[in-house]
This record gives C-alpha cells, sequence and structure tokens, in this order.
C-alpha cells in the first residue's frame, strides 16, 4: 500500500497482495473510494464470488464464514458450504468493512481446492478481518481528508 502513487491504487493494491497469498479470490466492495467492486480473481471463481455476494445481499452487512476448517466448522451454515463447493470453492468469507460504525462496503475472500493453505482456519479468518479493517480505516480517511470525488 506505501508504494502505490495514486490513493484509488490502494484498494486494488491490496487485492492484488492477497491473491495467491491467502486466498484464490478476492472481491473487495470499497464504496468510499470506488464506485464499482475490485475484484483479484481467475475466471474459474467468479460464479462463487457472484455467489457469495448474493449470500451476502441476503444476509445485509453481517459476518459470512464458509469453511470446514474444525475451528470454524460451528460458524457454517452446512447449506452455504455445500452452495459454495457447487460453485467449485472450498471456503469463504464476508466481512463487513466498517470503520466506527460507518458501513464502508465489504470484502469476500475465497480459496479453491488444492489452496496451500487449505481451507480458511480461524487464524486466516483474522488476518482477513484485519485487511478489512484497515481498509474500511482508509476508505473513512480518503473520504474524510481528501473527498472520494478527487480521486
Amino acid at each position: 500500500m506505501q508504494q502505490t502513487p495514486q490513493l484509488k491504487e490502494v484498494v486494488p493494491a491490496v487485492a492484488k497482495a492477497c491473491v495467491p497469498f491467502f486466498a484464490s479470490a478476492i472481491s473487495l466492495g470499497a464504496l468510499a473510494t470506488h464506485s464499482q467492486l475490485v475484484v483479484q480473481s481467475p475466471t474459474g471463481y467468479s460464479t462463487a464470488l457472484e455467489g457469495v455476494r448474493g449470500l451476502l445481499s441476503v444476509n445485509g452487512t453481517e459476518k459470512i464464514v464458509i469453511s470446514a476448517h474444525e475451528g470454524l466448522v460451528k460458524q457454517t451454515d452446512p447449506a452455504h458450504l455445500t452452495r459454495l463447493h457447487q460453485w467449485q470453492a472450498e471456503s469463504a468469507v464476508a466481512l463487513p468493512m466498517t470503520y466506527r460504525g460507518v458501513y464502508g462496503g465489504h470484502l469476500i475472500a475465497l480459496r479453491g481446492e488444492g489452496h496451500r493453505r487449505g481451507p480458511i482456519s480461524p487464524s486466516d479468518l483474522a488476518l482477513i478481518s484485519e485487511v478489512a479493517d484497515r481498509v474500511a480505516a482508509f476508505n473513512a480517511f480518503v473520504t474524510q481528508t481528501v473527498g472520494s470525488e478527487s480521486l
């Protein structure tokens, strides 16, 4: 992020840094700085990202965790896990990007079969949550100091 010369390049740089490090695909709906979704994904995960976005729209701004990892299986709706497998992905999280109570979009991260880190684990969820928190804070900062129209 520190290497990006323009503010509008920060969220895409975050997405690019996340894939393939801890996700097979990522979608950032950073409303304050981007009018469209910022997606870093091979085309094979488009259906899964759309599907998780659909689940997010049904659940509102709540967190969604879909993982068969033993540390997260209790947080996972089995029907969501079945759907995710039909969409050719193994695990996913959808997190609201909220800073100081102000909703600023969402982050969706998913992993496909064979991802080097396996299904999303509690420690992965903590790292992904940290990324979502930092992007939310960045969006709030940009909105307050610069204004989104001058990006």
